[in-house]
């Protein structure tokens, strides 16, 4: 009887295991690095402190079925902007060709709850966009913002950005070398 019972534990052990998600994928650039449930392309560069990921990674920037762009802001560049409203405004246009936004889920990022913002583009395909200004310990603020496209379900960009508040993490390294 005592070894049905351990045998039956040990089954669930095994069965609860395996039911758990698949080990994340590993992704890293300059002061951050983070895990994702899909696999996504090495970072590339979009710009002297930003860089873009997709999803899948066989795929080129705009082709992809969700990008992830992170970009990073220096201490003097959120200085001299003044707010985090006009900062946010700032990277989300230039870096994500958004001018227009509305509130989105917040997100907890290196143990602080972030305030997150969605937006619709069209250009070069109908997507939508959910992004974060995270701060960093060092004053510096990092957008992270996740693409995906209109047929890509709800659910899968949610678990994406999910797996990646969860598991941001800085690395130390210093400025990203985007040269």
């Amino acid at each position: 009887m005592i070894l049905r019972i351990l045998m039956n534990t040990a089954t669930m052990v095994v069965l609860l295991t395996a039911c758990q998600s698949t080990p994340e994928h590993a992704q890293s650039w300059g002061p951050v690095a983070f895990e994702t449930p899909v696999p996504f392309s090495a970072p590339d560069v979009v710009g002297l402190d930003a860089v873009n990921f997709v999803h899948p990674p066989e795929n080129t920037l705009g082709e992809g079925r969700m990008e992830l762009t992170l970009a990073l802001a220096s201490r003097d560049y959120v200085e001299a902007l003044g707010t985090t409203d006009a900062l946010l405004a700032d990277m989300a246009g230039t870096f994500l060709g958004v001018t227009a936004a509305t509130p989105g889920k917040a997100r907890p990022f290196l143990g602080r709850t972030v305030e997150g913002w969605t937006a619709r583009t069209s250009i070069p395909r109908p997507a939508h966009w959910e992004y974060h200004l995270v701060p960093l310990h060092d004053g510096r603020q990092l957008l992270v913002a996740l693409r995906r496209l209109e047929d890509v379900p709800t659910t899968e960009a949610t678990n994406v950005l999910d797996a990646i508040a969860e598991t941001l993490r800085e690395t130390g390294a210093g400025t990203p070398t985007n040269e």
